[in-house]
């Protein structure tokens, strides 16, 4: 993909990248690890016609963990360029978000019993509208089906098994808590201790569940041409089945990463760093472009401005509703779902 082909000046004079369509996955708003703040220079660089939030966008399972339920200020503006963005957006829920596909949760604390979660899928927030999986024709005609990931990860629901996920993710978690503390105590961004602890335990875990194996089954058996999806934070093209399964990466490991389409249906998945942009093409060869060889202005300020406006606002309204299912530990003595409905269909 040659970026240069597809860099236009914006309605205010300023140098961006055009796509067809981006593909982001696993940010983990609301958690440590999510790069909030690259991911608020990044977003302003960028107009697709078409956007898909592949799961894990907002962290529930942390969210629900904090003694009080809140996202920062970066986290929140990041959210609202979204919801700024003019394109057409999808959002997928991901196993960290289940609560929005209408899961049903056992409580404990009150008497066992069991309450349903709304379910959001089928539905629109704001100008986004949530689906639980999605079919994607790219501008060459290649047909893909489009989910989180976590469909083909089996052991993830099993009852012993899934204690490892949920131990893996708070080791994860606490090295991000480290990194956040480095980050921000030497005025740094892309430090990252739990990077290589979270590929090796993400990569054992793929090859353990046999993640590839069933994707590529479901993928032949229904007539697409690839998969594109996230959940194990391990971008890359993979056609070694004799299908595509083309993983979009995460927005946790060191800077922001994306899948791309261009408008002539060229692929690429996307490393914002602060001086450079990594390149992995459909080939898997990677290239380090310098953001003076694309005569851009790369990520912009260090501190990018705090807009308030009618999107931030939404936000906040968001942020109710999300405090609602996932409520933080100041809410488990009471009712821990405002809003269930045990009677949902």
């Amino acid at each position: 993909m040659d970026l240069t082909k597809i860099i236009k000046k914006n309605g205010q004079g300023r140098s961006v990248f055009n796509f067809d369509h981006v593909f982001m996955s696993d940010i983990h708003w609301g958690t440590h690890a999510a790069r909030a703040k690259a991911l608020c220079r990044v977003l302003p660089n960028i107009e697709t016609n078409h956007m898909t939030l592949v799961g894990d966008i907002v962290d529930g399972w942390h969210m629900s963990q904090k003694k009080s339920w809140n996202l920062g200020a970066y986290h929140r503006q990041g959210m609202a360029h979204i919801l700024r963005m003019q394109a057409n957006k999808i959002y997928i829920p991901g196993n960290h978000e289940e609560n929005l596909r209408g899961t049903i949760k056992s409580f404990p604390q009150h008497d066992d019993k069991e309450m349903m979660y709304r379910k959001l899928t089928d539905s629109q927030l704001f100008d986004i509208k949530v689906m639980h999986d999605m079919d994607y024709t790219d501008p060459n005609g290649k047909h893909y089906f489009v989910c989180h990931g976590d469909e083909f990860d089996p052991k993830l629901y099993a009852k012993n098994d899934g204690f490892w996920y949920h131990f893996g993710d708070k080791a994860i978690s606490a090295f991000a808590h480290i990194d956040h503390r480095v980050n921000e105590g030497l005025n740094l961004e892309e430090f990252s201790s739990c990077a290589r602890l979270k590929a090796v335990f993400k990569l054992i875990s793929e090859r353990v569940t046999g993640v590839k194996e069933r994707a590529s089954t479901f993928v032949k058996s229904n007539g697409y041409d690839g998969l594109i999806y996230g959940h194990s934070h391990i971008s890359g093209f993979d056609k070694t089945s004799g299908i595509e399964l083309i993983n979009d990466g995460c927005g946790t490991d060191g800077a922001p990463e994306f899948l791309v389409v261009a408008n002539d249906g060229e692929k690429a998945i996307l490393k914002w760093h602060k001086d450079y942009l990594r390149i992995m093409r459909e080939d898997n060869s990677v290239t380090h472009t310098p953001w003076a060889a694309l005569d851009m202005n790369g990520y912009g300020d260090f501190n990018p401005p705090i807009i308030e406006d009618v999107h931030t606002q939404n936000v906040d309204r968001l942020s109710r509703i999300m405090y609602r299912m996932w409520p933080g530990q100041d809410r488990v003595k009471g009712d821990p779902i405002p809003i269930a409905h045990p009677a949902h269909g």
